[in-house]
C-alpha cells in the first residue's frame, strides 16, 4: 500500500511540475534558484531517497517557491513568448526577413490565450506579407500596386496570384488555403457579429504548414547564412 501511495504522490508531483515548468523561464530566475527547484523535485520523486532527504527537499522546495517563484509570478505580466507553438512551429520561420518571426509568435500566443479573432487576423496578415514578398522576389511588384503606388488589397492579390500559379509552380493547395485564411481573417476583422473559435483556427493549421513554407521559399525570404 505504501508503494501505491508513493506512486500516486509522484504522479501528482509530476503533473504539477509539467504545468509549472514551462513558465519558469519567463520569471528570470537565478540559475541557483532554478537548480534548487529541479533538485528538490527530483529528490521528492526519487524512490531511493531516504525520509530525511525527502523532508529536506520539501523544505527547500517550499523555500524557493514561497520566497522566489510565487512573488515573481505575482509581479509579472503575461509572458510575451508563448509556451506552445500549436499553430505554426517557429522553426518554419526561423531566420526569415522582416517581422515574420514576430507575427508567428503573436499567432501562436493568441491561439494559446484563446484570442482566436486576433489569431485569425494575424494569420491573414502573414499570408499577405508573404504574397507580396513573392512578387518582389520575382521583380513584378508593380503588377500588384495601384496608381498611388500602394499594394492592392488581399482579394486582388489572390486574384492576380491565380494567374501566376502555373508559371510560378505553386502547389495545388496554395491558392485554396490562402483564400481560406483571407475568409477567416476578414470575418474576424470586419463582421460585427462573428466571433472566431478554436475550430476556426484549427481548420487553417494544416494549410498553413504547407503554404507558409512554400511562400517563404518562393520569396527567398530568409537571411543568408553566415559562412
Amino acid at each position: 500500500p505504501y508503494a501505491d501511495r508513493f506512486h500516486a504522490a509522484v504522479v501528482k508531483i509530476t503533473a504539477t511540475e509539467k504545468r509549472v515548468r514551462p513558465h519558469l523561464g519567463g520569471l528570470e530566475l537565478d540559475a541557483a534558484d532554478l537548480s534548487k527547484f529541479d533538485e528538490s523535485v527530483a529528490v521528492l520523486k526519487d524512490v531511493k531517497s531516504k525520509a530525511k532527504a525527502k523532508a529536506d527537499g520539501l523544505r527547500a522546495l517550499r523555500l524557493v517557491c514561497e520566497s522566489v517563484i510565487v512573488p515573481k509570478a505575482e509581479a509579472m505580466t503575461a509572458s510575451p513568448v508563448p509556451s506552445t507553438q500549436s499553430v505554426l512551429p517557429m522553426a518554419v520561420v526561423k531566420g526569415t526577413k522582416g517581422n515574420v518571426e514576430q507575427i508567428v509568435t503573436q499567432i501562436n500566443g493568441c491561439y494559446e490565450r484563446q484570442w482566436y479573432d486576433a489569431c485569425s487576423v494575424m494569420i491573414r496578415k502573414l499570408a499577405e506579407i508573404l504574397i507580396i514578398a513573392v512578387y518582389e522576389k520575382e521583380g513584378v511588384a508593380y503588377e500588384i500596386k495601384d496608381k498611388s503606388d500602394n499594394y492592392l488589397m488581399l482579394a486582388d492579390l489572390l486574384a492576380d496570384l491565380r494567374h501566376k500559379k502555373a508559371a510560378w509552380h505553386l502547389g495545388r493547395e496554395t491558392i485554396p488555403c490562402l483564400e481560406k485564411m483571407k475568409e477567416k481573417g476578414d470575418r474576424s476583422s470586419h463582421n460585427r457579429t462573428y466571433i472566431a473559435n478554436k475550430q476556426d483556427i484549427e481548420s487553417l493549421i494544416s494549410g498553413l504548414r504547407v503554404t507558409i513554407p512554400e511562400l517563404i521559399e518562393k520569396a527567398d525570404y530568409r537571411h543568408p547564412r553566415k559562412s
